[in-house]
């Protein structure tokens, strides 16, 4: 796997230089363009696209919090293939009420409870943004066996969590 960080010349750190980033994917699209490729060899110019199809990848993914999370989790292997991280206990024994709570709701639409759930996930989602807040807004460098990595991935779960239950809840109709 293209190291997205190595590849714009960063450190893999959970928070990026968006100012940075951008720059030098301004400097990577002038370079890659395919356009000043146009008399290279067939060989170059796929090269050339393959740069310019990284180039846009890893800076849509590297750009995102979230993404970059899980892009993070990924490359030092918590998340992807071979791995079968879970959501703790803890948390899903929280979630079960307010499970319970959708299920009612889409059964027998209510406005009120529908918008107090609402609210109870955005207060969720809020903690747990307050929680990660300190690891996630660091830029020290991540390496292999960080313990970073670890509360990194419990909150990227439990975040992915409630933040599929907000989706839900906002495709429910009375």
């Amino acid at each position: 796997m293209d190291n997205y960080f190595d590849f714009f010349g960063l450190e893999i750190t959970f928070s990026i230089d968006k100012a940075s980033l951008k720059k030098q994917y301004f400097v990577n699209t002038k370079a890659y363009h395919p356009d000043r490729y146009i008399n290279a060899s067939p060989k170059e110019q796929l090269a050339v696209l393959q740069k310019s199809t990284l180039n846009n990848t890893a800076y849509k993914t590297l750009k995102d919090d979230q993404k970059r999370l899980a892009y993070i989790l990924t490359y030092f292997g918590k998340l992807g293939e071979g791995t079968t991280p879970e959501i703790p206990q803890s948390f899903l024994m929280e979630m079960m009420d307010i499970n319970e709570e959708v299920m009612e709701l889409q059964m027998d639409y209510d406005g009120a409870k529908h918008h107090q759930i609402q609210e109870e996930a955005n207060k969720i989602i809020s903690e747990l943004d307050d929680e990660a807040k300190i690891i996630l807004s660091s830029e020290d460098p991540i390496e292999s066996g960080d313990p970073r990595l670890d509360e990194a991935l419990a909150y990227y779960l439990k975040s992915k969590y409630i933040r599929r239950l907000q989706e839900n809840l906002d495709k429910i109709e009375s």
